[in-house]
Parts: structure tokens; sequence; C-alpha cells
């Protein structure tokens, strides 16, 4: 229902508003973003591009070291030290964004020096400052204890770095410095003026007239008033003019109250029991035969001309990111790749292109712990690979065949002029240290 409901507004925008909206802020588990992918309702051209919710993205991650420190199997003086700065590993993070934010460099170059502060946080937290910038601290306190070597020693400060490692990831999400918080208000105050199942939604109008007050009550802050002052051509009397400036009085003093103690504030945790959000199914509209076969090949050799009219070299530039670009994603679907070449091969004659054609176009990105796994441990295997081997291996995004113009590549890195290097790190292997144990599994 909220997937159509957001779909709905994006395919009226331009009726109501006069606008093509080509962001959308959500969380990590939002299921707007595929179906908008689905139907593409500003055209196969146009792509709408996801943020991801800043408060969402911390919050995790500061559950996920929370986690950490009940795992006994680590020495306590380090998981002690954990919970005791938990929000301090937050504000490293927000100083970061909101310091590259500011900056006077290009959008690329904030989210590549934003990356390594995200990368070097934890390190400065724990009290080795040799890669800290000058405006992130002056160095090391007289009383401050490096304890980098005890967390690799043990083995935590790589599943610490596995959790600040999707922050450096959404990096290009987290420099946008934005959240869905009024999104969440709303729902909150629509919550509130339905009153759950305590209410017979059945009768006429009951559940569109609570909507409505919740919109009026959203919008203007002052529900009571409105809606007093539209009905009867007035505003209240004495009485109720008193009531509601009691009531405003006691909503500024707890603003006001939160913002002097907001570090001393506790909340209680609560055990949610909710069940799960049914999966996500369906899928985009069949392809139809609506065109004949002469239109389809002058469509079909328009399309490839204005493949090789592209540059190639800065194509490659800009989308180096790969997972983390939305250039890459739009470049990919308009071309036969590595990964799906093999597949397109292996064809039989009998096997209808409709379902191949359908899964490069509309598929929304898969997302699994094992893919995540292995787009986390990517950067150390391509440095390890370094450190190995003796050789530089330079990063690239989308590589496409100067000839035809529609195959193209994302290798993992380039090694000199004549070798690509493949990275792979299974899920299975996370826990070992070695190969021959990796392997083994």
């Amino acid at each position: 229902m909220e997937a159509d409901g957001i779909l709905e507004g994006f395919l009226n925008s331009v009726q109501m508003h006069g606008l093509k909206y080509n962001k959308l802020i959500g969380d990590g588990d939002s299921s707007v973003l595929k179906r908008l992918n689905e139907v593409l309702p500003y055209g196969p051209h146009f792509t709408v591009q996801k943020i991801e919710c800043r408060n969402h993205l911390l919050r995790n991650s500061g559950q996920k070291l929370l986690a950490l420190t009940k795992r006994t199997e680590y020495p306590v003086h380090l998981r002690k030290f954990i919970r005791n700065n938990i929000l301090r590993f937050r504000s490293d993070i927000t100083k970061a964004v909101e310091y590259r934010k500011a900056s006077d460099l290009s959008m690329s170059n904030k989210i590549a020096e934003l990356r390594k502060d995200i990368d070097n946080s934890p390190y400065h937290r724990f009290g080795q400052h040799d890669n800290c910038n000058s405006y992130f601290c002056s160095g090391p306190k007289s009383s401050e204890i490096n304890l980098v070597g005890d967390l690799e020693k043990c083995g935590l400060m790589r599943d610490i770095k596995n959790i600040i490692i999707r922050l450096s990831n959404n990096a290009c999400s987290l420099i946008q410095d934005v959240d869905n918080n009024v999104c969440e208000q709303f729902n909150s105050l629509i919550n509130k003026f339905i009153g759950g199942k305590r209410i017979n939604f059945t009768q006429r109008n009951t559940y569109t007239t609570r909507i409505e007050a919740a919109i009026v009550s959203f919008n203007s802050k002052e529900y009571l008033r409105r809606i007093h002052k539209k009905m009867v051509f007035k505003s209240p009397g004495e009485i109720g003019k008193k009531y509601l400036n009691n009531l405003n009085r006691i909503r500024q003093n707890t603003i006001n109250r939160r913002c002097l103690f907001v570090n001393n504030m506790k909340k209680s945790k609560k055990k949610s029991s909710s069940a799960h959000a049914d999966k996500d199914y369906g899928l985009a509209e069949p392809l139809m035969d609506t065109i004949s076969v002469e239109e389809l090949e002058t469509k079909k050799n328009c399309f490839l001309n204005k493949l090789k009219t592209v540059n190639l070299h800065q194509l490659n530039l800009d989308t180096r990111d790969q997972n983390g670009n939305l250039k890459w994603f739009q470049e990919r679907k308009k071309r036969l790749t590595a990964s799906k070449f093999g597949e397109i091969c292996k064809m039989r004659s009998t096997t209808s292109w409709r379902r191949q054609v359908h899964a490069i176009i509309y598929n929304p990105q898969i997302k699994s712990k094992e893919m995540a796994h292995g787009i986390e441990m990517e950067p150390y295997g391509r440095k390890k690979f370094e450190v190995v081997s003796g050789l530089s291996v330079e990063t690239c995004g989308l590589i496409v065949d100067s000839e035809i113009t529609f195959l193209a590549a994302s290798p993992d890195g380039v090694v000199g002029d004549d070798a690509i290097l493949e990275i792979k790190c299974p899920y299975i292997a996370k826990d070992t240290n070695d190969v021959p144990n990796g392997s083994s599994k």
C-alpha cells in the first residue's frame, strides 16, 4: 500500500505541481524504489535516485555496535569502552558530514573525502590519530590510551570495520544530510487520529475524514482552531483560546526541556509485538508487441547510434563507485554486461526473450547478506592483492567495448594495461582467517 501510494504521487506530480521528482529519501528496507523502477513514472530515460535516510543509517550502525558489546568472547574493557562512547561514534560521523558538506569541493571529491573520514573514525575514537585531519582533532590527548592494537588482536576491530564500511558505502547519501522525519511524524499523527482497530471504519467516510483531519493538524499545527473558524466563521471564544494557549505552552515547554536535557534523557525499550511485513511481490507489466517490425528496426538503429556517441573514457571515470553510483545502474540497463552475457548466449531458440529483457531493464537491485558482505569486503581484498602481488590495482567503472558499444563489463579492478581483477569474498568463509580454511568450506 505504501509503495502504491507514493507511486501515485509520482505519477501525478507533473499534473498537480509541474514537477518531476528525481530523488527519494527512504530507509534501508523500503520497497518503494523497487516499485518506481518497475513502473518508471517519467519514462525509461528518467530514473529516480534513492537517498538513504541519515537517521536510519546512523541508528542501525549504533545498534550493531551496541550488539558487539554483548559478545562475551571479546575483552570486557573494550566492550565497556564501546558502550560508554556509543553516541560519540555517531557524532564523529555527523561532524564529518557537516564539515564536508560545507566545503568548496566538487560533489565527487566531497564524497571521497567523507569516505576517508568515515573509515578513519573508529581509529580516532580508539586513540590512533595518524590519519586524522586537522579539522577533526588536534592529536592524542595526554591521558588517552591507544586501544587499536588490542582490538585488532582479538578480532573486534574487524567486526567494527564491517559496520563502519556500510556507512562508507553510503557516503553519497550521508553527504546530502537529509532524513524522512517529516513522513514519520505525519504517519504518527495519522495513527493518532484513526485510533487503531478501535474504530469501525466500515461506516461512510469514517477513515477518509480522519485522514483529512490528520492532514489539517499536520499542516496547520492548530487543528481545533482551524476547524472551528472554518465551520462558524469566527475564532474560538475566550475559554477556547485559553485552552489552546495552554496546549501551545505545554508543547513549547516540552520542546525547550528536551533541548536542555537531550543527553540525559532515557527512553524505555519496548519489545515489538508486531508481525513482520509481507514479502513484496509482483512485477512490471509484461512486454507487449505494440509496434511493427519496421518501426522496431528503426528504433533499434537509433538506440545503437546513441550508444556510439557516448564518451566511453568519461563514462568509466563517472561510474567508478559502481554500486554506489546511480549513473552506473542507468548505463548498465542500456547494455549487455558480462554478468548476463553467458546466460544470453546459452538461451535456446525456444526460450522467450521477454523474460530476459524484462530482467535487464526492470528488475531491481538484488540485496542479500551474502552480496552485502562481498561489497563490504571488496576494498580489503583489493588492498590484500596489492600487498601479496606487489602490483598496483586501479579501480574502474563501467567499461564499454569501443567497437560493439552495447557490450560492457565492470571489473573489480584493472592491473596494468592487459589484466583485470575479480574479487570473491564468500560469505560462508567470513569467520576464517586463511585460504585453506575458507576453501574447505
